[in-house]
């Protein structure tokens, strides 16, 4: 059964993304099949990670949520770019465009699509894990991601800002009944 795994931070610079696509490469690197999403449509930069530049990429989520591209086009195996195993390691990347950040602020559907979408990729590729890297903070994207999350890592740095958003991201998760670490 396919575990969904998403990283939240209360703000930016605390090393969610470092840790998600850190933890998505080990897991793949034992043979499991990782499905990474950069789900930072607002500063997106997981691709970078793996040594990939939106050239890398014909569409992405940022395609898919804006237009009619279906989620199997924005899936792409990196795993040979870490010397892993075919499928192990798929990527859906987000790309930076001040017209499409715009667009896709105005459109609260959206969230719900990244919903239905995971249950298509669950059902296609048949992942062990979804990994899904968010965009700092407790906003509409977070708490719409919580309903499709089984496990949150709420990454914090040790300041009182960090303890006190991750207080409030903790208590909505344990209101929903969602593993936090």
């Amino acid at each position: 059964m396919t575990k969904v795994i998403m990283t939240n931070s209360f703000r930016g610079g605390t090393g969610k993304s470092t840790i998600i696509c850190n933890l998505a490469s080990y897991l793949a690197s034992f043979g499991y099949k990782v499905v990474l999403i950069d789900n930072d449509v607002i500063s997106p930069g997981v691709h970078t990670f793996f040594g990939l530049n939106a050239k890398d990429f014909d569409k992405t989520l940022t395609d898919f949520l804006i237009s009619d591209t279906d989620v199997t086009e924005i899936i792409y195996d990196i795993s040979e770019n870490l010397g892993l195993a075919d499928e192990t390691l798929f990527l859906i990347p987000s790309t930076v465009s001040e017209v499409n950040i715009v667009e896709l602020l105005h459109q609260e559907e959206n969230y719900e699509k990244i919903g239905l979408s995971l249950e298509k990729i669950k059902k296609m590729f048949k992942p062990d894990f979804i990994m899904v890297d968010t965009h700092p903070g407790v906003n509409q994207a977070f708490l719409v991601a919580t309903n499709f999350t089984d496990i949150l890592l709420n990454i914090i740095r040790p300041d009182n800002q960090d303890y006190q958003g991750a207080e409030v991201a903790a208590k909505i998760s344990k209101k929903i009944n969602l593993k936090t670490f």
